[in-house]
């Protein structure tokens, strides 16, 4: 898929700059460290689209390029997303990583005077990380929130809430016990909000799409990796997306693989291809299997790689065949693999290729049978530094960043400088075992093999359980004074991948946390994956001195999951929370969630007989003292 990826970057650079697509792209992780952070890849891809408009407006010499981001910013206004719209606030409470675009103090400075046209914005600036993946911090989104209509502030709400969890891991004092209890009318309003901003969600985000795509623009060219990864919020978007009839010159490439998902399967990728499908017809949709290269193209690789002659390399053409069955990345480990053992060299005094003749009709033996154990011989090698600064990487996201090594590395005890992390990336890219990213300062993983490599390099038990914990807690503290969610999303799910025991914490802190990314992920439409947050907030205080404890933070996990599992159709677990809350609350008022979360499960379960519905609303009430008959 990388080789697919770039065959698609550099044909989009074919063209001339001012007709050359724009080309954004992302990739969906597989492991527990970014995996199932909703629309990671999708923000990815729009964050390249966004940063490809804005370095070409400040490159571009002949002003083409900030001709072409006015034109940009003047077509989102006229869809609504401009930075003081509600459109514009959706799309940025979901994507921060395109919020340069839409909100800025002036345009592009040209000849060393200012676009006036903008300068009205200025109240409305965020500021960008270094990687402008998102906000730095909650403080330009809150001065720009009294911009925002209520249903725009719901999408963000959760996020800003999350940004008083400390190093400690301690809430600020504000955040008391009559902040924590929610009422039933707010709960609902939150679920009707959260529906109707997913709704607006795949709005703007078709109207991003179509602002950029204008034929007096670009075409556009999107390639997402891994969907068999994809959270299903991101599926519903993209589908939504695809199956507009009114995108122009817009080209979508989705890359997956067809082992983990059948045609005929119940994989979510599969029926969202199907729907799509069945919407805009065959005839819009190509579906291409990608397999390995033929025997002839690995012969004419290896021969262009080593400069030799067919005949002079066929040994190693045959054997590196038999052993990756032309799977291109495999065949360049193969290579690798065959140079570290000594078996293929670069002879200094002839200046050429060469292989021990002596060793022909062993040569099979130098080759592992899976590039896994290759993998793993060429980690072995690395210095003792950079093995460790790798294994951390895998351990974060599916795009690593300077900064975040730097903060872990230092954490871990090594005192390295920002320039030195640097260095060891850019050792790694040499080694093949990382790429540059197209942000700044940012690097991925040349494949997903090699990622799991280093993942699977730290032994399960007692050592990883050791490292989860402790780069969950450097990831908590670096999401303090960053304010980017996905640091969040990774701690909790390493914290809550390990036995309670290994938790170095209070485990009401852990629920604190687990309860600040359920909102997250409820404020993304991931409703299905808040729950799961949820469930684990609740699991940690299973072993506390009950409701005694821990009162109001418990009330607050069970009323969301009582709301997450209702919204979800899981009426038996909304109910036996519903039971938890109304054995356990202290008041009427605390109950107020579960009874009309009851009112509305009694009449769902029993095929919308509203009559059941009222029955139970009549019970509560009477417990309210209103003494209504039945």
């Amino acid at each position: 898929n990388e080789v697919l990826r770039t065959a698609v970057k550099e044909n989009a650079k074919t063209e001339k700059p001012e007709r050359r697509p724009l080309f954004g792209s992302g990739k969906y992780a597989q492991f527990g460290e970014q995996a199932g952070i909703p629309f990671s890849a999708l923000s990815e891809a729009l964050g390249g689209l966004t940063r490809q408009l804005l370095d070409r407006a400040k490159e571009d010499r002949d002003e083409g390029g900030a001709e072409e981001l006015r034109l940009v910013r003047s077509n989102l206004k006229k869809v609504g997303l401009g930075p003081k719209d509600e459109g514009g606030r959706v799309l940025m409470g979901m994507f921060p990583s395109v919020a340069p675009l839409l909100v800025y103090q002036t345009d592009v400075v040209q000849n060393g005077t200012s676009n006036k046209e903008n300068e009205g914005e200025k109240n409305a600036t965020t500021k960008m990380n270094t990687n402008g993946t998102g906000p730095k911090g909650g403080d330009d989104l809150g001065e720009i929130d009294r911009f925002r209509s209520p249903l725009a502030r719901s999408v963000s709400a959760g996020a800003r809430r999350t940004s008083t969890v400390g190093a400690g891991m301690r809430r600020t004092s504000a955040v008391g016990a009559g902040m924590r209890r929610t009422s039933a009318a707010a709960g609902m309003r939150r679920i009707s909000e959260a529906v109707a901003s997913f709704d607006a969600l795949k709005i703007v985000v078709h109207n991003f799409v179509a602002a950029l795509c204008r034929k007096q623009v670009r075409p556009i060219m999107m390639f997402i990796d891994d969907l068999q990864w994809a959270d299903e919020a991101s599926l519903d978007v993209l589908s939504s997306l695809l199956k507009s009839d009114g995108l122009k010159q817009f080209l979508f490439i989705g890359a997956y693989r067809s082992n983990e998902v059948k045609s005929h399967d119940h994989h979510p990728l599969a029926k969202c291809m199907l729907d799509i499908e069945s919407s805009v017809g065959d005839a819009a949709v190509r579906r291409m299997e990608i397999g390995g290269l033929a025997p002839s193209d690995v012969t004419q690789f290896i021969v262009d790689s080593l400069e030799k002659d067919p005949a002079e390399v066929s040994v190693i053409t045959d054997l590196v065949y038999s052993k990756t069955l032309g799977n291109i990345f495999f065949v360049r480990c193969a290579l690798e693999e065959l140079v570290r053992k000594n078996v293929l060299y670069f002879d200094i005094i002839s200046y050429e290729w060469k292989y021990n003749l002596k060793l022909e009709t062993e040569i099979n033996s130098f080759v592992n049978n899976d590039v896994e154990s290759m993998i793993k011989s060429k980690i072995k090698e690395l210095d003792v530094k950079d093995q460790r600064a790798l294994i951390l990487s895998a351990y974060t996201s599916n795009i690593i960043d300077v900064g975040t090594l730097h903060s872990l590395l230092n954490a871990d005890g090594y005192s390295f400088d920002i320039d030195q992390v640097s260095v060891i990336f850019e050792r790694a890219v040499t080694e093949g075992l990382l790429l540059r990213s197209s942000c700044h300062h940012t690097f991925t993983f040349s494949h997903d093999i090699i990622q799991a490599a280093f993942y699977e390099s730290v032994e399960v038990g007692e050592e990883r359980n050791r490292l989860l914990v402790f780069i969950g807690n450097a990831l908590v503290s670096r999401y303090a004074l960053t304010g980017q969610e996905w640091l969040l999303f990774v701690a909790v799910n390493h914290l809550n991948s390990v036995p309670q025991e290994c938790i170095d914490f209070p485990l009401d802190k852990l629920a604190e946390l687990n309860l600040d990314v359920a909102k997250l992920a409820s404020s993304k439409a991931d409703v299905s994956q808040a729950a799961d947050y949820l469930r684990a907030g609740v699991k940690c205080l299973e072993a506390d001195n009950g409701w005694k404890n821990q009162y109001d933070l418990r009330l607050e996990l069970f009323n969301d999951l009582i709301q997450a599992e209702a919204t979800l159709g899981n009426y038996s677990a909304a109910e036996a929370a519903i039971e938890e809350v109304l054995q356990n609350a202290a008041c009427l008022d605390d109950k107020s969630v579960a009874h009309l979360h009851l009112i509305h499960i009694s009449a769902q379960k029993n095929d919308l007989d509203f009559g059941i519905g009222a029955e139970t609303g009549v019970k509560v009430l009477n417990e309210y003292g209103r003494e209504l008959p039945l």
